[in-house]
């Protein structure tokens, strides 16, 4: 049981944030946070107040417990990970030789098309809003290439 307050808040995603680490040394994104605590029964906005959102707070707030990483490009995608380690969304690629070995094997069990269209989806984000705007494909088209076979 998490305790409600923003000391609780902080323990639980340093808890969850080293276990995922140390599962697939990627980080624990705060749009994941929002939706745990939730589960747990938790309104981290209750508890940390209107003044800042949750990023913010995370950073803030628990400097000595976990580092918090921002995509270059894409703002919004925001992680944490233990205070010790670094991460780079830019090229995903920790500073650690086995998490590399362990990106490597994840990469080879996505299924090509996977891979492809996530590449794919990851370029266009890099794109101008004008150029985004352009562009138009039927999901029904992205979830047919993701479907495994």
């Amino acid at each position: 049981m998490i305790d409600n307050s923003k000391a609780g808040i902080i323990e639980f995603v340093k808890s969850i944030a080293a276990e995922k680490w140390d599962r697939d040394r990627s980080p624990y994104l705060v749009s994941d946070i929002g939706n745990d605590l939730k589960a747990e029964g938790i309104s981290y906005r209750d508890v940390i107040g209107e003044e800042t959102n949750l990023a913010g707070f995370l950073r803030e707030n628990a400097r000595d417990k976990f580092k918090v990483v921002v995509h270059p490009v894409q703002k919004a995608k925001v992680g944490v990970i233990p205070p010790d380690q670094d991460y780079s969304f830019e090229r995903g690629v920790t500073t650690s030789p086995e998490a590399g070995e362990k990106r490597s094997e994840r990469t080879r069990r996505q299924t090509p098309k996977k891979y492809i269209v996530l590449n794919f989806l990851e370029a266009l984000a890099e794109l101008d809003e004008s150029e985004i705007e352009k562009i138009q494909i039927p999901l029904s088209v992205l979830a047919k290439l993701l479907v495994k076979k």
